[in-house]
């Protein structure tokens, strides 16, 4: 499952569109900081242990893997210990820039944890910049309501998707 960084960068076009067409007003002073991680300074972690096969699936502390020689872009992995409930895996995408964390994406678990997890954003940044209501339906023909929270800040944006390709998945 390596759609991450694809969903990632389509957030940041997505955003991107929107915020230059000036239809949302911009917050000041975010906090710079995903989990423990701070955005737009070096990443510092350690890379996570591997061999000849690959990387170690038994981590002990947060590190990084690369996706490739190819891209300076890493995955940060979190022990299962130590995973941030917020999240329904044990990594997430970081955007690399000049050797510094620019941006960083991953999953939450979706129609089920949204109203939580929206009320986290909201206590961290404030009331969202955008709130877009929206409806999903599965095949037996039951609805759910979910959205899309922005926040949009000079240095930062954040967009939060409750509901991304499956109702157990969102997006950050």
């Amino acid at each position: 499952m390596r759609k991450t960084p694809i969903a990632f960068l389509l957030c940041l076009l997505c955003l991107t569109a929107v915020y230059s067409q000036g239809s949302l007003r911009l917050k000041s002073s975010p906090d710079m900081t995903v989990f423990g991680i701070r955005l737009g300074e070096r990443l510092t972690l350690p890379e996570c242990p591997k061999d000849a096969s690959g990387y170690d699936l038994n981590i002990l502390s947060v590190c990084f893997q690369r996706y490739s020689a190819k891209t300076p872009n890493v995955e940060i992995q979190f022990p299962i210990r130590d995973m941030p409930d917020m999240m329904s895996d044990t990594r997430l995408a970081a955007l690399i820039i000049d050797g510094n964390i620019e941006g960083v994406s991953f999953s939450t678990r979706g129609v089920r944890s949204q109203n939580a997890d929206l009320d986290r954003f909201t206590e961290k940044y404030g009331q969202p910049t955008k709130l877009s209501p929206a409806q999903v339906q599965n095949r037996l023909g039951a609805k759910f309501d979910t959205f899309t929270a922005l926040w949009l800040f000079p240095e930062l944006y954040v967009s939060f998707v409750s509901a991304s390709t499956t109702l157990d998945e969102g997006l950050v």
